[in-house]
Parts: C-alpha cells; structure tokens; sequence
C-alpha cells in the first residue's frame, strides 16, 4: 500500500524555481506543498543524503535541496542580509537533514491523519540554528 505512494521521478529543477518566483516562501514550506512535490521532494533529500554519506553523485537533487534551503533560511534573514550570505558546507548538510527530517515528517502526518501542528515552527526555528 506504501509502496503506491513511492515517487517516480525527481523534483523538477525548473518548476521548483518558477514556484518559488511566483509563491511567498511561507507557502512552500512543507507543510503546504502538493503531496506529489512532497514526495518527490523526498525522495531528493533521500538521495542527497546517500550522496554524503558516500554514494552515487546526485547533482540534480543536491540542486533542489540547495534551492529550498537557501529560500527557506532567507525568510528568516533581514533584505539586506538575504541579499548576500553565505552558508559552509556543513552548515548547508545540517540545514538539508533538517529539511529532511521534517518533510518525511510532513510525509508521516499526512498518512496517519494526526499532526501535532508545529513543524513548520520546529523547522524554521531549527534553521534559525545554521550559521549564515
């Protein structure tokens, strides 16, 4: 049953940028995307997370998740901050496994029907963490 849930292709790159021209960032946190971007969003975090851990090169889901990040932590800076900071590559890993972490959540939320209401604030408070 799970299984049919599985995504088949990855987040589209240019579709991901289109949306987060046209949307205020607040509507594309995770708990209000589409459940096919959702899904297909994590399975890009999934493969990302593979990748540093050592496995096959995955450039195009490093991309997407990049993308999400950087939009996501610019909410939380000041204009004049957002328009030129800059993340260390650690920092950067850290922020992707928090988006990570609370996408399979979102995921997770929305198969059983019960949500405690707070991960959008536990993200966005959790990236308030990352050093820009």
């Amino acid at each position: 049953m799970l299984e049919s849930l599985r995504p088949r292709t990855s987040t589209d790159l240019a579709s991901l940028g289109r949306m987060t021209q046209s949307q205020p960032i607040s509507e594309l946190l995770p708990s209000k995307l589409s459940e096919s971007i959702l899904l297909s969003l994590a399975l890009d975090l999934r493969r990302v997370e593979l990748m540093v851990k050592g496995g096959a090169e995955s450039t195009e889901s490093l991309s997407v998740a990049m993308c999400l990040v950087f939009k996501y932590i610019e909410l939380l800076l000041s204009p004049e901050v957002a328009r030129k900071f800059s993340v260390q590559e650690d920092d950067l890993f850290q922020a992707i496994q928090i988006l990570s972490i609370t996408v399979e959540r979102e995921i997770v939320t929305r198969i059983i029907g019960v949500s405690d209401q707070s991960g959008d604030d536990y993200f966005l408070a959790s990236l308030k963490n990352i050093r820009v």
